[in-house]
């Protein structure tokens, strides 16, 4: 490939994104340029209404995971002074979204999707199966609802603040733990969904109409908080679940996603799709091909 049949592709991540090295690495084996933005270095921002936009000169834009992670901390200031600070890059992020590049998720598709209340709809409506779900600040309403459809775990609605919090509600896990709380505990609304098991834990990788998948099986509710037991292996993803998994992001308007499921045996109930999901841990290991496929959605004309 010539230099001008080449582009340059900005990367917008963090210095531990140990799965962005492995994309930059095939984007430039591809003979492109790679410009990484990290969390950590790219402090020096100088904008003026009239400037020209800041991915103008880029082919395309890999948004990856640029704001940073919460910390543990029992500080009040601490988190505030944090979310302050989110959430300035948060707006400053706004404005590489008014740029010509193409965009793997584009930045306002991605911010909708990380809504879960549009990600359970949303696959409701391509005909993926969910889980019967009640979002609720009702601790009442909780319990009649794992009386009609069977024992449920309850969830956070949104993921940004688990670090934050010593509450039951902040992970994944049994609805009853939650229900022996006292009711000033039930002041901001969850999810209440009822509970998949016994299950296999799913992730299911999209890139553009490219599709693979790994499974595990876990003994807890929630791989993610039992990763040292998780021994995961390589899945044939069936074909309508292919196709409800790429109508879904096409409904996003995503390129890319992880999408979480649980499978009982007979259903594969879809849980949640995560725009900037992690494939690292089981690309490599499974020879998955996904950071390859994102090099190549980037290098595409």
């Amino acid at each position: 490939m010539t230099q001008a049949e080449s582009g340059t592709v900005l990367v917008v991540t963090n210095e531990r994104d140990f799965a962005a090295d492995t994309v930059i690495a095939s984007v430039l084996a591809r003979g492109w340029n790679v410009e990484r933005w990290n969390t950590e270095t790219h402090a020096a921002v100088s904008w003026r209404p009239q400037a020209v936009h800041a991915t103008d000169d880029y082919s395309a834009v890999w948004l990856r995971q640029f704001l940073a992670d919460p910390l543990p901390t029992t500080s009040v200031r601490e988190v505030d002074d944090f979310l302050v600070s989110r959430e300035q890059w948060r707006t400053w992020l706004t404005d590489l979204a008014e740029g010509h590049a193409r965009w793997m998720n584009p930045l306002w598709a991605s911010r909708r999707a990380e809504n879960k209340l549009v990600q359970l709809r949303t696959a409701g409506d391509v005909g993926l199966a969910v889980p019967p779900t009640l979002v609720t600040t009702s601790r009442v309403e909780a319990a009649e609802h794992q009386r009609r459809v069977g024992d449920c775990v309850v969830k956070a609605l949104a993921s940004a603040y688990f670090p934050f919090s010593d509450s039951a509600f902040m992970f994944t896990r049994d609805l009853d733990a939650a229900l022996s709380l006292a009711a000033d505990e039930w002041s901001d609304p969850v999810i209440v969904q009822r509970k998949v098991m016994p299950r296999v834990d799913v992730r299911v990788f999209v890139v553009g109409g490219f599709v693979t998948g790994a499974r595990t099986v876990v003994s807890g509710t929630d791989w993610r908080t039992s990763a040292g037991e998780a021994t995961w292996e390589r899945l044939l993803v069936p074909d309508d679940l292919a196709s409800a998994c790429k109508s879904l992001l096409q409904q996003l308007g995503l390129a890319y996603g992880a999408i979480d499921f649980a499978y009982d045996g007979r259903t594969m109930w879809f849980l949640e799709c995560n725009q900037a999901g992690e494939f690292g841990f089981v690309d490599r290991p499974l020879k998955l091909g996904v950071s390859n496929a994102i090099a190549g959605w980037l290098c595409a004309r």
